[in-house]
């Protein structure tokens, strides 16, 4: 099983990134990294 993580600060991508399940995004937000929270969405892995 693979798990894929999208780095980006583009607001334009993570907007359409997020209505992809399963897929977290990465972005730097005030020098530090930040990881958004996986969707609850059927076929995503439960942490």
């Amino acid at each position: 099983h693979k798990c894929y993580i999208v780095a980006t600060c583009d607001k334009d991508l993570k907007r359409r990134i997020r209505k992809i399940p399963g897929v977290p995004i990465m972005y730097i937000n005030n020098h530090r990294y930040s990881i958004e929270r996986m969707p609850d969405a059927y076929g995503a892995p439960r942490l």
